[in-house]
């Protein structure tokens, strides 16, 4: 029978590791149940803790379509780390990088309750690493360091296995707004002082000139905070992408406007 798979944030009601002592009827159906899940979902492979049963059992679909069934599994030993790239169905689409064994020897019993031993490498040993993790109510969460978690965890939390680089860049493409607000705001002041050293009839031809330069700033410092808002999404861990201090830019520029504006009225 097919079962339900226990996905994030779903936790198992059970309690995890219970050994097999019974190699019984409720063994072998729990077994089937495994494949059946395998098959339906298009796996590789099933731990009975991930459709909520507590027993010590693993199921491994081979690539000639045949089962290994592992019950009450054990590493005996292990040797030569590999880092690997990981996907776990409870955690769905996301991927991340795990330190594993690359070679194992595994301890199981078949089904008939005989001790058996496996010898893996490579793509079959990380897979049987995960599994048995299972087998103690463990995920590769557990195995990652303190930056992987917080990586995992920001994954989890965009449902994304796609995070931008989260480092606070030296230079955002907002502070071109910024810099062409100054520049006008600059020029339109010094545009306002130089009345005092023309003749009346510029005045009105400089006065609207003046009036479309105030209204282009105010746009662009209206845009500013959309902008800023939206291109601090990308960087996550960065203080400067906090929404008060891109409002809090945004009003400081809006009040240097005014000031310019004050001055442009009573010249």
């Amino acid at each position: 029978m097919v079962k339900e798979i226990i996905k994030y944030p779903q936790t198992p009601s059970i309690e995890f590791n219970a050994p097999v002592r019974f190699f019984n009827d409720d063994l072998f159906n729990l077994i089937e149940d495994l494949k059946d899940t395998i098959k339906e979902n298009n796996l590789k492979a099933l731990s009975a803790f991930q459709i909520n049963n507590p027993y010590s059992v693993i199921v491994i679909k081979n690539d000639d379509e045949t089962y290994l069934e592992l019950i009450n599994a054990r590493i005996l030993k292990s040797s030569d780390k590999i880092t690997t790239k990981e996907k776990t169905t409870y955690f769905g689409d996301i991927e991340v990088s795990i330190t594993r064994d690359k070679h194992i020897t595994i301890v199981y019993e078949n089904r008939d309750g005989k001790q058996c031993y496996l010898d893996c490498s490579d793509e079959q040993a990380v897979l049987l690493q995960r599994k048995i993790d299972y087998t103690f109510g463990a995920n590769f969460r557990q195995r990652l360091d303190e930056a992987g978690i917080e990586e995992l965890d920001m994954k989890l939390e965009y449902g994304s296995d796609t995070i931008v680089n989260n480092s606070c860049p030296t230079v955002f493409n907002r502070d071109k707004i910024l810099k062409a607000i100054n520049v006008m705001l600059a020029l339109t002041l010094i545009v306002v002082l130089s009345k005092f050293f023309i003749s009346e009839d510029l005045i009105s031809s400089i006065d609207r000139g003046l009036n479309y330069s105030f209204l282009t700033i105010l746009t662009l410092v209206m845009i500013y905070p959309i902008y800023a808002y939206y291109e601090g999404k990308k960087y996550t861990n960065c203080m400067s992408c906090q929404i008060g201090n891109i409002i809090g830019v945004g009003l400081f520029h809006l009040f240097k406007l005014f000031i310019v504006y004050m001055i442009f009225v009573f010249v």
